[in-house]
């Protein structure tokens, strides 16, 4: 799965249980998680944030500080 974002000009890839950023300016590849279980992601409106979808959570991921921001495994 991939996605282009506008606000940082460039692909976020989803693949083999990573989520990573491609920059086609600097041509260059960057892993920003990883975790078996990721099916899917969408970028949010607020271009801040990315939920990832797993087999039984989603996890919302800042593009800021790279980190999750928060965790939500209450899925039925």
């Amino acid at each position: 799965m991939i996605k282009y974002d506008d606000n940082k000009s460039g692909f976020w890839i989803l693949s083999n249980g990573t989520k990573s950023f491609y920059e086609p300016s600097s041509n260059k590849f960057t892993q920003k998680y990883a975790d078996t279980n990721l099916t899917s992601f969408t970028i949010l409106e607020n271009g801040k944030e990315i939920v990832l979808r797993t087999n039984n959570e989603y996890l919302i991921y800042d593009k800021t500080t790279n980190k999750l921001a928060k965790e939500n495994n209450r899925l039925p």
